[in-house]
């Protein structure tokens, strides 16, 4: 049958498409939900305080192949843009919601997992994009406003 994918207009492959929060889209081997996106005061080790704010992008991701996916702060670079186009750093981590640890290296098949793209700056920043690049050159947008 026809694979549906958001990067596909039922012809040809596009390398960037755009999705919502809540909605569940295909990025290589994984189905992936953006949850949320906003201030925390914790995200695994990474702590807000007076001066730092730690913003994180959760993703429900699901490995779609029938053996374990190698998933990590590898997998795909994420990047966290406030309303302003300013982007806000990155901490070159992906954190498993489940045990405060950074996630990987291998998803289970079938087993959904809660990851937190960890970002900081200064508070009050409002959201606008999250995006993944692959490195083969596919981009998912994902509007987090």
């Amino acid at each position: 049958g026809r694979m549906q994918s958001v990067f596909s207009n039922g012809l040809d492959l596009a390398a960037r498409a755009e999705a919502r929060i809540g909605s569940t889209f295909d990025f290589g081997a994984f189905d992936m939900v953006v949850e949320s996106a906003g201030p925390v005061s914790t995200a695994g080790v990474y702590t807000s305080s007076a001066s730092t704010q730690v913003y994180a992008v959760t993703v429900k991701v699901t490995n779609a192949l029938r053996a374990p996916a190698n998933f990590g702060w590898q997998y795909a670079t994420p990047t966290l843009v406030d309303v302003d186009g300013k982007q806000i750093g990155w901490k070159g981590d992906v954190i498993d919601s489940a045990t405060g640890k950074s996630a990987g290296p291998e998803l289970a098949p079938g087993t959904p997992y809660r990851l937190q793209y960890v970002f900081d700056a200064e508070p009050g920043r409002k959201l606008r994009e999250f995006t993944l690049a692959l490195p083969a050159g596919q981009t998912i947008v994902v509007d987090v406003r």
